[in-house]
């Protein structure tokens, strides 16, 4: 058990400076006095112990019960793997990176492979968070525009909401992928009522060797450890959800499947497929996709509209998610956009039959 501590002690050295003390308590400078009292200590305050993996400060009076809060209240609410790995008992944090570990898994086969490179934010993306209670008018619509999707000030901070008022991406938000502690890929969304020459959503175009929309999950970052995960189609309903990633579309990619194996080897017991109502057929192809992934996979069955549609009503919608039965899943095939492709053959079918009727009764009068 010794050697166990011995690695939570060097992460938190490596993380929080060098300490004090020969343990089981150790001493560091308090990370969390500037936010609570405005300004740091000069004294090592915090004291961690690695035995009970318990912390509190002498100075700003922060206190964790256990490593977990700690870990999330050092990065922002969120878990860094090798931190999940110390939290489980492991007896060392991993020696490879995320990302490493993320090539190794996905991308491994005989040849070499090289790891995608994060494709960068536009150059005009701005941040929207400093700005969000009296944005210069450069900035307006995307904050008036998020506001009216009932989007706080705490929503933009928590997925680093940004916008775009110039270049190519001029008028969306902009929603950044973070993977493995980077910004990988962005998505985005148009801030305004969608023109006739405007598209709602708008991706970068794929480049060689770089990552793209099948290789990344929006907010997986921030999931890691959660024991429930909702799987969304894009950045609204990822933010309706308490703990949702966002496939950027309907369809869940081999990498996507991979990613999402990894979040239940560190603490995810359930993945709940909650897509708009009308993509029913595609809800389907990912829980089927998805059984034996997880130890519970169950699906939100929703009325109408999606999850962002139903934002305030989430919560207890969410008590009536259920593994699908044979008639769910029926209903899912038949439901939304597969009725609507086999919409337009059966029309023009009937439309072919009107134009020979009308030809017959042409050349008989």
């Amino acid at each position: 058990m010794r050697r166990k501590f011995v690695g939570l002690l060097d992460y938190l050295d490596k993380r929080l400076g060098s300490h004090m003390g020969s343990g089981p308590e150790h001493q560091y400078y308090c990370p969390f006095c500037i936010d609570r009292m405005g300004d740091e200590s000069s004294e090592r305050k915090l004291w961690v112990n690695v035995q009970k993996g318990k912390a509190v400060c002498y100075r700003c009076h922060f206190g964790a019960g256990n490593l977990e809060i700690l870990f999330r209240a050092m990065n922002g609410g969120v878990l860094r793997i090798e931190e999940l790995v110390l939290i489980k008992g492991e007896r060392q944090p991993p020696a490879q990176s995320v990302s490493s570990t993320i090539l190794e898994l996905f991308y491994a086969s005989e040849d070499e492979v090289e790891e995608p490179k994060s494709m960068p934010l536009p150059s005009e993306h701005e941040s929207l968070l400093e700005v969000y209670d009296d944005p210069p008018l450069r900035l307006r619509r995307g904050v008036n525009y998020l506001k009216s999707r009932g989007i706080p000030a705490r929503l933009v901070d928590r997925f680093s909401i940004g916008y775009c008022p110039t270049g190519e991406f001029a008028g969306y938000l902009i929603f950044p992928v973070i993977q493995a502690e980077e910004q990988v890929y962005f998505t985005s969304r148009f801030a305004g009522k969608v023109g006739k020459y405007d598209r709602k959503t708008k991706n970068p175009k794929n480049r060689d060797g770089y990552h793209r929309r099948q290789t990344c999950l929006l907010n997986y970052d921030r999931v890691i450890g959660s024991k429930v995960v909702g799987i969304v189609e894009g950045p609204f309903d990822m933010t309706a959800h308490e703990s949702a990633v966002a496939l950027i579309g309907t369809y869940l990619s081999p990498v996507q499947r991979a990613l999402l194996e990894v979040l239940v080897e560190f603490g995810t017991e359930e993945f709940v497929i909650s897509l708009d109502r009308d993509a029913g057929r595609h809800a389907d192809v990912i829980y089927t996709a998805l059984v034996g992934c997880a130890p519970k996979v169950t699906v939100l069955m929703l009325d109408h509209g999606d999850p962002d549609e139903n934002r305030d009503a989430l919560p207890e919608l969410m008590k009536d998610r259920r593994s699908p039965s044979v008639r769910d899943r029926v209903s899912l095939r038949l439901s939304g956009d597969a009725r609507k492709r086999r919409k337009k053959p059966l029309d023009q079918r009937d439309q072919r039959g009107q134009n020979a009727l009308r030809s017959q009764r042409g050349s008989g009068s």
